[in-house]
């Protein structure tokens, strides 16, 4: 083996020391991440009951572009943070998922939340299957009085429905778009429903965009107009 190859080899090795000596060393001195708290994700992980006549604008203006994850947690922890609140009022203990959530742009007590919801599995027969639930707050989100699943049964050939979707216009006039679809069959497409009771009752779906051989309707969102123009209204 040549001088010259053994030295290029203990510098190496030198250098590989060096560096794992380093990292250990940070390793050992860095501080814990904050994110290895549970206490963190507690704070991103629940139905947020916010007091409507505190304003939280100003204090979160001059954070809008935190320079570290430090100032972010420091925003996080200004963020009034209630209890875990349960949405849905079944007793069915089966699952709901895909959640979406609105508040209402002039009563911000007024909350309707959506999922996915498989009440129905809890008495398997032919139709039972996953639909979609809705769950209706006028304090804030403390209580949740409005509760159930929208009626598919007048869209043809279809027993299941998903992907919710929420937007509420006024006090009275909420607007809910899901697929309706069919396990056998192209049956089905993206549906709408409205409420003039703020979500407590819905009116029959009417679908907007149905299945094709070729198309399979997906993944709907929706909006509402509430800017009082002349396209205020619009779905």
């Amino acid at each position: 083996m040549s001088r010259q190859f053994r030295s290029m080899m203990l510098i190496l090795f030198t250098l590989g020391f060096a560096f794992i000596f380093s990292s250990w060393h940070h390793a050992l001195s860095a501080s814990a991440s904050p994110r290895d708290n549970p206490k963190f994700w507690d704070m991103l992980s629940s139905v947020v009951v916010i007091d409507p006549a505190r304003s939280y604008l100003t204090q979160f203006q001059s954070f809008a572009r935190p320079g570290s994850f430090n100032n972010l947690l420091n925003i996080l922890a200004d963020i009034p943070l209630g209890p875990n609140v349960l949405c849905n009022q079944d007793q069915t203990t089966q699952a709901q998922n895909e959640p979406s959530i609105d508040v209402n742009p002039f009563n911000s007590k007024h909350i309707i939340a959506t999922s996915n919801d498989y009440r129905l599995l809890a008495a398997p027969s032919p139709g039972h299957d996953v639909r979609t639930g809705y769950y209706v707050s006028f304090d804030g989100g403390n209580t949740w009085p409005g509760n159930g699943i929208i009626d598919i049964s007048g869209i043809p050939n279809t027993s299941a429905a998903g992907d919710p979707a929420i937007a509420i216009h006024d006090i009275h006039n909420v607007y809910y778009s899901y697929i309706v679809f069919s396990r056998s069959t192209i049956a089905g497409g993206v549906a709408v429903s409205k409420s003039t009771d703020g979500g407590l009752t819905w009116l029959a779906p009417v679908v907007v965009a149905w299945n094709s051989a070729s198309e399979f309707q997906d993944k709907d969102y929706l909006t509402v107009d509430t800017t009082g123009s002349i396209f205020d209204g619009n779905v």
